[in-house]
């Protein structure tokens, strides 16, 4: 199998004319681009996909679809201008990394389902507008590094945040709430929107499907050269 990688360039992308559906892409790099969004059903083509980086782009959302990606393992949004996240973030259930932070001042609230990130060990939201961190992130047992600098935090305090990310699930957890549980999600009326993963998968990407692109396991949008 091929582990060649696609580039693509574009001078004023504002969104990506991605290029063939790759069922085995395991990486999308679309870092610094201006695009003001992903596409709408991009959870329901790359099924395979472990590695999603976005940063440096104007990106405000994400589409709902994206919590459908199963296998993502890292997720980079930093640098966008995101106001929240996918309310259902939770089922993300392999997800490791994820960094939402830098993004200027619009990021105020996290959903309270990060909380059901099971996997996930590194959380950075630095250097946004959050005041509360939800109590749910005290059920995330395997998170071993949590950046909130550059926060107005009010919950947790700075005293607990300084003695470290231990401390901070301890006050979060300290109610001994019970941790919120996954809920099957309704995902087959939506498959059923797009008839079916491969037609989907086949709306996002418009250039001709060669063997090549179709065993790629990188994709990497980057912006054009001066």
């Amino acid at each position: 199998m091929s582990e060649s990688i696609i580039n693509y360039r574009s001078k004023h992308c504002t969104q990506p004319r991605v290029l063939c559906i790759i069922r085995c892409l395991k990486e999308l790099n679309v870092n610094f681009n201006k695009l003001g969004r992903l596409p709408d059903n991009i959870g329901f083509g790359l099924r395979n996909l472990e590695k999603l980086s976005v940063n440096s782009n104007l990106l405000a959302f994400f589409p709902s679809s994206l919590t459908h990606l199963s296998s993502l393992k890292k997720l980079d949004a930093r640098l966008n201008k995101l106001r929240s996240l996918p309310e259902d973030v939770g089922n993300l259930i392999h997800l490791e990394v994820l960094n939402v932070s830098q993004n200027f001042q619009c990021l105020e609230v996290l959903p309270y389902s990060i909380g059901m990130l099971v996997s996930l060990v590194e959380l950075d939201v630095s250097y946004n507008k959050i005041k509360t961190l939800p109590d749910s992130i005290g059920c995330l047992r395997r998170l071993k590094k949590l950046a909130v600098d550059g926060n107005p935090l009010v919950s947790p305090p700075a005293l607990v945040v300084e003695q470290g990310v231990h401390a901070v699930k301890e006050y979060l957890n300290r109610g001994g709430q019970k941790c919120p549980s996954r809920k099957k999600s309704s995902w087959v009326r939506k498959l059923v929107k797009y008839r079916s993963l491969r037609a989907t998968a086949r709306i996002l990407l418009h250039t001709p499907t060669t063997r090549a692109a179709r065993d790629s396991k990188y994709l990497i949008l980057t912006p054009s050269m001066p």
